[in-house]
């Protein structure tokens, strides 16, 4: 769950399950927006140093798919680049 809090510059967000999950944003919007960054950027930085996550909030479920949309986009990419129309098989092939 997050925490907004109205401060002098504009909104302050926190994550009540992951307090090191902290940024501000000049309007709420912007803040929702800039916490989710915030919770993707701490997760991949978990992970990097091998530290698992904190049980989750949606926003943390929400990072790690937008995680995973990024790496499937990666993959499908890179299958667009080395794709070779001449091995590849037909959908009759595939399924006799």
């Amino acid at each position: 769950m997050a925490r907004y809090t109205k401060i002098t510059t504009g909104h302050m967000g926190q994550l009540v399950e992951w307090p090191e999950v902290l940024t501000e944003g000049k309007t709420l919007e912007e803040c929702r927006v800039m916490l989710k960054d915030a919770t993707h950027e701490m997760i991949l930085a978990y992970h990097d140093l091998g530290k698992p996550l904190p049980p989750g909030s949606d926003l943390i479920r929400e990072a790690i798919d937008l995680r995973e949309d990024v790496a499937l986009a990666a993959f499908a990419d890179n299958r667009i680049i080395t794709f070779d129309r001449n091995t590849a098989l037909s959908h009759e092939d595939t399924w006799e």
